[in-house]
């Protein structure tokens, strides 16, 4: 009953460098189920994909974390790591491109 502790617990595996991805995947399905409409929970969800060697279903998962502005370029970053595991590096570049300008905006806004 705690969906938002569940995302947190499976984004702290999935940003580990060595984890458990595949129960860092049950917690996440599990957050998904609560709050299905919930950005982060999908970016916690493509980001253990991706370690988990499943960049096509990722690449979906971060499509829908992409309507949350506040984690938008970091989602960017994750969507070109995940279309250059799949072998394109046109789509890569080009949410790489978009990453590094919501990254250089949101510095310019902080000054």
């Amino acid at each position: 009953n705690f969906p938002g502790l569940l995302n947190n617990m499976a984004n702290l595996i999935a940003d580990s460098s060595s984890g458990d991805y595949e129960e860092g995947l049950k917690l996440v399905k599990q957050a998904l189920v609560m709050l299905p409409n919930q950005p982060e929970v999908h970016d916690t969800h493509g980001k253990l994909l991706l370690k988990l060697g499943q960049p096509i279903p990722a690449i979906a998962a971060f499509e829908k974390a992409l309507a949350a502005a506040e984690i938008r370029g970091e989602v960017h970053a994750n969507l070109a790591e995940a279309w250059r595991a799949v072998g394109n590096a046109e789509k890569a570049d080009f949410h790489q491109s978009l990453s590094e300008s919501i990254r250089q905006n949101t510095v310019q806004r902080r000054r």
